[in-house]
């Protein structure tokens, strides 16, 4: 079953962040369909292998899982990742 995930990806040639939502079934599917990778293209099926030939080409990227329930809290996983940095607390 694929799971909603929003993929942010960042290249220092431009400074530019875009932003995708994507449907996949893991992390590492949507972070390489987004960049449009082949299984060929990396020598091992992670996220860490994602991470780090991105690191090698001048960006960045992250995947967010967003139709996570989480703690309790109404509203979809987005609404909630944003949630947990809403505190006073967490800006001193």
């Amino acid at each position: 079953m694929n799971k909603e995930y929003v993929v942010a990806y960042l290249s220092l040639f431009d400074g530019e962040i875009k932003q995708e939502q994507i449907y996949a079934s893991s992390p590492f599917m949507a972070a390489s369909s987004y960049l449009g990778l082949a299984k060929e293209d990396l020598p091992e099926q992670t996220l860490d292998a994602i991470y780090d030939y991105c690191s090698n080409t001048d960006c960045f990227i992250n995947v967010l899982e967003i139709n996570k329930p989480r703690s309790g809290r109404s509203g979809n996983g987005l609404q909630t990742q944003v949630a947990e940095f809403d505190s006073l607390a967490t800006l001193h």
